[in-house]
């Protein structure tokens, strides 16, 4: 399963509109999501998100909507939770796309690990507890099983906590290691788990996002507003922008304006999740589920979604497209070893080449290693695997990119790019970029054409005052590589050319 967690796309849900449930769902189908979990601090969704999945190919995770709390356990109560339970269960029963329903978020996992039982006396965590089992291990999936159309049923998510090693071997995982207790993102290069229902990081919005709610120009320096009241309002954790600030002083050269910081940011959470769900799919299929924590937002905010509450797609949202595909050739650093994984939703036995160059970023060819694919490989396996100062000969660490590709014919069916040094060690020159816009054949956008002389690391384009979404963004390209990305949009703007920009990580430092 591959996808992310769904919250309720706005805070008052009588807003939300068909036209932005159409949108995200076909966001998340064309970022190559299979499954949504709808988390139960939400909303059961209205009837369109339900039919657009089904017609989308997009299965769905159902909680149940008890989350974070324990709950009463009076009779009145319990009588509304199974009549709540039954309605819901019928309406969704013939929707194809319900995969499970869970009965809560969490909870299990926050009284017996998170101190919920401290101050209660024996007696009364004994009722307590009995109260939860009344409604999770017995109404709950009652209604299920008599109208849930055989679909299963678990009772809480996740199974066991991160601080339970079981949570790494048995049942659903939320890892959040990352994050809240600020742990390199590389941990989650091993705590894969059996299903990675909740892991992420934050981001900030959009800078056109962050200006309407904050009134902060991009040109003002980050440590005069990052503490700012109307950020912090919208800031969806007590630390949040401190530990974005943390993690970003590991992997990035923290920018001085507010406009990079904002873009680094997102740099920043896209390297980490990115991360998670290429380690989450090498693990395959000891670990067969990747949902990250969240697709979409209900307000305006700093938070961990991959698109803001404006429907812009942050770098996050083109990341896990590519490390959602079909098709991942995958290349991990193991000690001194660079190892290349080819990971694939077909169970036919890919075919094709392996092939691997190193080029410095003036795009100057040092070493090409070339290998038909095995005939028969087993799953978890690497491709191929080699020396890291047998592969660089000395060439400096921050100053070459492996190319990793596989090859059918001439054409690259996947391809990922691999650096040797983070972020804020890569010595990169300017790009050189030249772009050209020209109206779409048929009308719908403009054609983007970009070229580079050396090496442009994660290129993101904007059209400010032109509302409209890229086929592509915060992508690298090589010295001398043709990129075309399509920017959809109903307006017709004068000189698109002109009003297009470009940003680039060696610009914003």
């Amino acid at each position: 399963m591959k996808g992310a967690n769904w919250i309720p796309m706005e805070s008052f849900p009588s807003a939300a509109r068909d036209e932005k449930y159409r949108r995200l769902v076909e966001d998340a189908a064309a970022a190559n999501m299979n499954m949504l979990r709808v988390w139960g601090g939400g909303i059961y969704e209205k009837e369109i998100f339900y039919s657009l999945c089904d017609s989308s190919g997009i299965l769905v995770w159902q909680d149940f909507m008890f989350a974070n709390a324990m709950y009463p356990w009076d009779r009145e109560f319990l009588d509304d939770v199974e009549a709540e339970a039954e309605e819901n269960v019928r309406r969704l029963a013939d929707h194809p796309c319900i995969a499970l329903w869970c009965g809560n978020n969490e909870i299990d996992e926050a009284w017996h690990n998170w101190g919920w039982r401290d101050g209660y006396t024996e007696d009364e965590s004994t009722a307590i507890w009995d109260g939860y089992g009344e409604v999770f291990e017995n109404i709950l999936p009652n209604a299920v099983s008599a109208h849930g159309n055989g679909a299963p049923y678990i009772s809480t998510s996740p199974k066991y906590g991160r601080g339970d090693r079981r949570s790494l071997a048995d049942g659903d995982c939320h890892y959040w290691g990352v994050w809240h207790d600020a742990e390199p993102f590389e941990v989650l290069l091993t705590k894969t788990g059996r299903f990675m229902s909740e892991f992420g990081f934050q981001s900030f919005p959009p800078i056109e996002t962050v200006s309407r709610f904050s009134g902060i120009a991009g040109d003002t320096t980050v440590p005069d507003c990052l503490d700012s009241p109307e950020l912090l309002c919208h800031q969806k954790h007590p630390r949040g922008n401190s530990l974005i600030l943390e993690y970003m002083r590991r992997d990035y050269d923290v920018p001085g304006r507010f406009e990079d910081f904002v873009y680094v940011s997102q740099l920043l959470q896209a390297r980490g999740v990115r991360m998670g769900i290429e380690a989450q799919r090498r693990a395959a299929p000891f670990c067969m589920g990747s949902l990250f924590w969240q697709l979409n937002d209900c307000w305006p905010a700093v938070s961990w979604s991959c698109v803001d509450y404006s429907g812009e797609r942050k770098a996050l949202y083109y990341q896990a497209a590519k490390a959602f595909s079909p098709e991942l050739i995958s290349p991990v650093a193991e000690n001194d070893t660079i190892k290349i994984f080819f990971v694939s939703d077909s169970p036919e036995q890919p075919e094709g080449i392996l092939r691997l160059r190193l080029l410095d970023f003036d795009g100057n060819l040092l070493k090409e290693i070339a290998k038909p694919l095995p005939p028969s490989l087993p799953r978890g396996a690497p491709l191929y695997r080699i020396g890291r100062e047998a592969l660089i000969e000395g060439h400096t660490n921050g100053a070459v990119v492996l190319v990793c590709e596989l090859l059918r014919g001439r054409d690259a069916a996947a391809r990922n790019l691999f650096y040797f040094a983070p972020p804020k060690d890569l010595i990169l020159p300017d790009p050189g970029l030249e772009a050209k816009v020209r109206e779409a054949p048929g009308g719908g956008g403009f054609i983007v054409e970009l070229v580079a002389e050396r090496i442009a690391k994660d290129v993101f384009l904007s059209m400010p005052g032109c509302g409209g979404t890229f086929s592509d963004n915060f992508f690298d390209i090589l010295p001398g590589e043709n990129v075309t990305v399509f920017f959809e949009t109903a307006e017709k703007p004068a000189d698109p050319g002109r009003r297009l920009r470009i940003k680039t990580l060696a610009g914003a430092r």
